[in-house]
C-alpha cells in the first residue's frame, strides 16, 4: 500500500496510509491529512489514485506544491519522491513501485537521506494584494481628501439650515 511519511515538522516522521481514491492535504480539519503549518493552505493539494499509480495535484495553494524541489500543478509520483506542501515535506512511498527491487538495509537508506533547507515564511507587509478590487490605486489620498471635504460641506450646510430655521 502507498503512503506518505513526514520528513519535517509539524508531522515529524508520521506515516499516512493512502487508503482512499483521493486524499486531500491542508490546514483545515476536514482534510484527509491535516498539516498544521502556516505555510500550508486550507485545502492545499490532493493525492489521487489512478489505477496502481498516484498523482499529486495542487489546489491553487498560496505557497505551491513541489516534487523533488520542482514546482508542480499536477504530476504522477514515483516511490521516493519528496512532496513539499508549503514548507512541510512528505516522502511518497509505493510498495508496488518497489516490487522486484532489492531490499536496502535501513542504515544504507539513512545514508541516502537528503536534507532540505527552506527559508522562513514571512507574513505579507500588507493585505492589499488580497483585495478583490485590484492592487494599490494612484491618487488614493486625493480621493480621501475629496470625500472628507464633501462631508464637511454637507455638515456646514445642515448647520446653516438649522440656524436659519431657528430664526424663522
Amino acid at each position: 500500500m502507498a503512503c506518505v511519511t513526514g520528513q519535517t515538522p509539524p508531522v515529524g516522521d508520521r506515516r499516512f496510509e493512502l487508503d482512499q481514491e483521493a486524499v486531500t492535504l491542508g490546514r483545515h480539519r476536514e482534510n484527509g491529512i491535516v498539516l498544521d503549518d502556516p505555510s500550508v493552505s486550507g485545502r492545499h493539494a490532493v493525492l489521487l489514485r489512478e489505477g496502481t499509480r498516484y498523482r499529486v495535484r495542487d489546489l491553487d495553494s498560496t505557497n505551491g506544491t513541489l516534487v523533488n524541489g520542482e514546482p508542480v500543478r499536477d504530476r504522477l509520483l514515483e516511490s521516493g519522491d519528496r512532496v513539499a506542501i508549503g514548507e512541510v515535506v512528505l516522502r511518497f512511498e509505493d510498495e508496488a513501485d518497489r516490487a522486484g527491487e532489492p531490499d536496502i538495509p535501513v542504515a544504507d537508506r539513512l545514508a541516502q537521506t537528503v536534507s532540505i533547507r527552506t527559508a522562513p515564511v514571512r507574513p505579507p507587509a500588507s493585505f492589499r494584494s488580497a483585495s478583490p478590487f485590484g492592487g494599490k490605486r494612484e491618487g488614493g489620498r486625493l480621493w480621501a481628501a475629496l470625500v472628507i471635504l464633501a462631508a464637511a460641506t454637507a455638515v456646514a450646510g445642515m448647520a446653516i439650515l438649522i440656524v436659519l430655521a431657528g430664526r424663522a
